[in-house]
């Protein structure tokens, strides 16, 4: 699962992972960046729908989208930590 790989301007070696599970990770990851990035389109319009219904002022609206937001970048800081890590 491993490729020795070999500098050609200074022949310093080390080890790298294989094209085939740098392409998996890559893979997986998309698609959990692909189900987060769907949960939270849900998510900005469940809010726009309350706020166009009079549910919640702008004030309220404003917020929300600030809470989004920041949960967004949490979730995607998250998902890079984790896979940046496991493998």
């Amino acid at each position: 699962m491993r490729e020795d790989m070999v500098c050609s301007h200074c022949n310093h070696a080390w080890i790298e992972r294989s094209s085939a599970l740098k392409e998996h990770k890559n893979s997986r990851l998309n698609r959990l960046e692909e189900a987060e990035e769907a949960v939270m389109v849900r998510r900005y319009e469940k809010l726009d729908q309350k706020f166009n219904d009079g549910v919640i002022s702008p004030q309220e609206y404003s917020e929300g989208l600030k809470a989004l937001e920041s949960q967004n970048r949490q979730v995607q800081a998250t998902l890079r930590t984790v896979w940046t890590k496991r493998f």
